[in-house]
């Protein structure tokens, strides 16, 4: 489709983010190019950002300092550009060079990065949880691209593979109108949880999910998928592959955030189909949960 662009080996990706930079940036620059690093940044947890800080109350800032004006490269600038490259295992140089701008035009997960001096852990379970033993869900909306039964399987599988190695089970709502814990659907643009939250079309961001109960109030543990997207759940995938995103956001959903590991399920960036659990998400989940027994 004329939305995606092939990587090596022939998966097809998803375009660059349209949010990301595309220029280079560095200490005492002014102008566009620092201006989108800035945007980027603050979108996805290193800058203060109001809008992420009432939509996931336990989110703070990389940078409790914002920067001076919004197109000057100034030293809270340079923090959180060195905080998202230790985040993300590159050189920490504290400019935005063409390693930094390469991983920021990659698509990935809506959801902010919590970090710290010491950078994203290897796994990082924010303390909600469900109660259990049995979680509910239902499907709300879905993609024109797929069969509803596909997007049900896609989602099924997903829950399976973290129920597996937890004493959790997943249990899809009969009926539409039934209220359950997860609600889950794709939307388009602003869809009413946020204008920090809403969707940019194809590439960038491409699906977030909220954390468990008892924060994020009625949107707990919902997850959204960016309709603009060409879901796919074929192998080799034909677009953005839905089973393995799908594994990431529930994982969000049950109180994981983002892990610094590249293997991981739980990292924030998209790079093609992962459809099974790293060793890094299975110890994070069950420092949550506890392991499935018998």
């Amino acid at each position: 489709m004329s939305d995606r662009t092939p990587e090596a080996g022939g998966v097809p990706v998803p375009r660059r983010a349209a949010l990301a930079p595309t220029h280079t940036s560095r200490a005492g620059d002014s102008g566009s190019a620092v201006r989108a690093a800035q945007e980027y940044l603050r979108r996805f947890g290193y800058l203060p950002n109001p809008d992420l800080a009432a939509q996931y109350v336990h989110w703070r800032p990389a940078v409790n300092t914002a920067p001076r004006t919004d197109d000057h490269f100034d030293e809270p600038m340079e923090e959180a550009v060195r905080l998202f490259q230790r985040a993300y295992r590159l050189d920490e140089s504290g400019e935005v060079d063409e390693a930094t701008i390469e991983l920021m035009a990659r698509p990935r997960c809506g959801f902010p990065d919590v970090v710290t001096s010491q950078g994203l852990e290897p796994f990082v379970a924010q303390g909600n949880r469900w109660p259990g033993p049995v979680v509910t869900y239902r499907h709300v909306s879905f993609t024109p691209d797929l069969l509803q039964a596909d997007v049900r399987a896609a989602i099924r599988g997903a829950f399976d593979r973290w129920a597996a190695v937890t004493p959790l089970s997943f249990s899809e709502s009969a009926i539409a109108a039934t209220v359950a814990d997860m609600e889950i659907g794709f939307f388009a643009g602003d869809h009413g949880d946020g204008a920090g939250n809403a969707f940019d079309g194809s590439g960038g961001v491409l699906a977030h999910c909220y954390y468990p109960p008892p924060n994020e109030g009625q949107l707990a543990g919902d997850c959204h998928f960016d309709e603009a997207e060409a879901w796919s759940v074929d192998t080799p995938p034909s677009g953005t592959d839905l089973p393995s995103v799908a594994l990431h956001e529930l994982g969000h959903g049950l109180g994981l955030a983002h892990s610094e590991d590249p293997d991981a399920v739980m990292y924030a960036y998209y790079s093609g189909p992962r459809r099974e659990l790293a060793p890094d998400d299975v110890t994070g989940i069950q420092s949550v949960y506890g392991q499935r027994r018998g």
